[in-house]
């Protein structure tokens, strides 16, 4: 049954990416999305044979390159559009994928293993789904520039192209930033266990993630102005990559993992109230608000454990008696791993989690 699930779902994946290219109108985009899944299938066999992931985030970081370039490449030939905005655009996403993918190469070289794939490399099926989901995450997520580059038109200098040149170096010197002083950090050995305050993350528990989305949102304004009819389709790649790093992979299992390391912790539960989500704000206030213990005395005089539960911005302490169902993690799986962007975020919690990387 797993197995078949696993399967459809790679299916499904694929479809979408597909449909999105064909949506177009644009043969060459359809080649590069086909192109994309190839290069994840090929790199799955030897991944799996020697139960490695050490070149998961590489590869996925190459084939934004392969893509692209080959966009470009065949665009020139085929529309004759080879013009400078189109070149600019290569080239920057290109910086992105080179930083981001040296980033997490030596990250895992260092590490040893990536752990989120402990259990994911034994299951052929469920691996080679991972491999596909990164197929369909650098699809959709490199679609607005395939789209663009790919046009009659190729990409249009105008006011949209220098607003959205604008928001790219912004985004991406956040993430280059955010990045830099979580290692920094945590190259630090008195900082182990410890969770970071200062720099970004004083104003955002996940400036990096915001300064992918910015970047994201840079590069459809780069784009948008090439696109006519259903090429509007494009504007869901920076939509699908704030979605899935706020409300499916990345903040949800940081933010579990969070809580199971630091809930009983009154300055982490401090620092989640004061803190912006993703945008970069100054603090919040919250010398009024009440701190709930980590303990409470149960009528023997003996300490209990409290589980510290959120709703909405309210924080309450319950006995751990009272609270059936916690989430389980292995005391393998306890670092706080928030680095690289969008691609480096998505813990293991489930294979849809790898998605989010950037």
């Amino acid at each position: 049954m797993k197995i078949a699930t696993n399967l459809l779902i790679s299916l499904i994946a694929f479809f979408i990416a597909i449909s999105i290219a064909i949506a177009t109108g644009i043969e060459l985009v359809f080649n590069a999305v086909f192109l994309a899944f190839a290069i994840q299938w090929i790199a799955f066999i030897p991944a799996y044979i020697f139960q490695t992931e050490k070149f998961y985030d590489l590869t996925g970081s190459l084939t934004y390159l392969l893509v692209i370039w080959y966009s470009l490449t065949l665009s020139s030939d085929q529309f004759t559009n080879l013009n400078g905005a189109n070149i600019v655009i290569v080239l920057l996403i290109s910086l992105w994928a080179i930083r981001l993918g040296s980033f997490l190469f030596m990250r895992i070289h260092h590490d040893g293993e990536d752990k989120r794939f402990r259990s994911i490399k034994p299951s052929a099926s469920q691996f080679f789904m991972t491999w596909t989901l990164q197929g369909l995450w650098v699809s959709l997520c490199s679609m607005c520039a395939l789209t663009a580059i790919s046009s009659n038109t190729g990409i249009v200098t105008n006011a949209f192209f220098y607003i959205g040149l604008a928001l790219f170096i912004l985004g991406f010197t956040i993430e280059v930033m955010a990045d830099m002083e979580k290692s920094a950090f945590k190259a630090i050995q008195e900082n182990k266990d410890k969770f970071i305050t200062t720099g970004l993350w004083a104003r955002s528990r996940h400036p990096n993630y915001f300064g992918e989305i910015v970047l994201r949102c840079g590069i459809f304004l780069l784009c948008c102005r090439s696109f006519s009819g259903i090429m509007w389709f494009s504007f869901l790649s920076p939509v699908f990559v704030a979605v899935m790093l706020i409300k499916v992979t990345g903040v949800p299992g940081h933010d579990k993992r969070a809580l199971h390391l630091w809930a009983s912790d009154p300055e982490y539960m401090q620092y989640r109230r004061r803190t912006s989500l993703i945008i970069p704000l100054p603090p919040r206030d919250v010398s009024h608000t009440r701190r709930a213990p980590a303990s409470s005395m149960d009528s023997d005089g003996e300490n209990r454990p409290l589980v510290i539960l959120r709703h909405k911005t309210t924080y309450s302490a319950v006995p751990t008696e009272d609270f059936e169902e916690l989430p389980v993690l292995s005391d393998d799986d306890d670092d706080d791993d928030d680095d690289g962007g969008a691609l480096g975020e998505q813990q293991s919690l489930g294979s849809l989690e790898l998605l989010g990387r950037g």
